[in-house]
């Protein structure tokens, strides 16, 4: 090729470099913008393209609020970073504005149980601890599956669950607040992000405590803005993170279901209790829990059957017919023993 002809392909390359750069930001911004009007409008969610509601779904989690950053709703806790706040809080995002009771010892407010069995033994009290998919993140008090258990089923319910709380934090609140009783059942909400803080805890046996300014700096968290050139940024650093390949996943220490085991071995008072887990991860997924592992520790899995429209469109947690479906399989395997089994002792 000759030297004229480099030159020219140089001059115009530069040239066009900025008018192709000026068309990628007005298409970028311009995919921000049908994003961002979808997570202002989740009506809109249904009826758009399949790449609109990923792109919608996908920036959702960078501009919505989170419980545990809404300073109505938390305390500072040393042990456990934060717990409900005693009494009323509301909790809204797109898709749902909710108000949330919780009662002095901060579990969540469920109805008196109804109408049980005329025969048998009274039904036992279900103690349930979690994340934000047992705690009811985007439902009334009274659409929770602790609710539903305790209403429609006939359980008296305790409803312990928070917000990103993973099996270590949920089973340490559960021994210093709230202790189990005699007959107690516990239900164990499970989700596959739990398995970091089990995992960690794995490798220290403890948790390390926390100071308020961990706390502070959960409320200073403010989402980016459901518009166009705020998605449109949180779309393009999504790409990049795809593009360079983001973190390596760290592979150090046990498996998920050792490490979940190695949790439930640190408490020996839950010994001779029956346990039920509970894996939720969203529509139609499983769990990396390993069912027969945890039966031999005497603890069945469960996983409920959940299809799409049991969730929020944008938002990756139950509308109120996921937590019935949730109740109803808890119900179920409650009701298939003839009597209660305790778990295997720690080991």
């Amino acid at each position: 090729m000759s030297s004229s002809w480099i030159r020219a392909a140089l001059k115009y390359g530069l040239l066009l470099a900025p008018a192709a750069a000026l068309l990628a930001l007005i298409g970028l911004v311009g995919i921000g913008s049908v994003a961002a009007g979808v997570i202002r409008d989740p009506a809109r969610f249904a009826n758009s393209p399949v790449l609109v509601q990923k792109l919608a779904k996908a920036a959702y989690w960078h501009v919505r609020r989170h419980w545990h950053t809404v300073p109505e709703c938390v305390l500072f806790d040393r042990d456990l970073l934060y717990r409900p706040r005693p009494g009323r809080c509301v909790f809204e995002n797109a898709e749902f504005r909710t108000t949330m009771h919780f009662d002095a010892r901060g579990a969540r407010v469920t109805p008196p149980p109804g109408s049980q069995p005329q025969v048998g033994p009274p039904h036992p009290r279900i103690v349930i601890v979690g994340d934000s998919h047992a705690m009811g993140w985007g439902v009334e008090d009274n659409e929770t599956f602790a609710s539903v258990l305790s209403r429609d089923y006939g359980y008296p319910t305790v409803n312990l669950a928070v917000s990103s709380y993973a099996t270590p934090r949920e089973l340490l609140r559960l021994r210093r607040d709230h202790p189990l009783e005699p007959g107690d059942v516990l239900v164990i909400q499970y989700c596959d992000n739990d398995y970091a803080e089990g995992r960690e805890f794995a490798r220290r046996r403890s948790l390390e405590p926390y100071q308020p300014a961990d706390l502070q700096r959960l409320l200073d968290y403010r989402p980016a803005q459901p518009r166009a050139l705020p998605v449109a940024g949180v779309l393009l650093r999504l790409a990049w993170k795809d593009l360079t390949g983001g973190s390596p996943p760290d592979r150090g220490g046990p498996d998920p279901s050792n490490a979940f085991l190695s949790v439930i071995a640190a408490h020996p008072e839950l010994s001779g209790h029956r346990i039920v887990v509970v894996a939720i991860n969203g529509p139609g997924r499983g769990t990396h829990l390993d069912g027969a592992a945890l039966a031999a520790a005497g603890l069945p899995l469960l996983v409920p059957e959940l299809i799409r429209a049991d969730f929020f469109d944008l938002d990756d947690h139950m509308r109120p017919p996921g937590h019935r479906k949730v109740a109803q399989a808890i119900a179920a395997q409650l009701a298939e023993a003839a009597a209660p089994a305790g778990i295997a002792p720690p080991r």
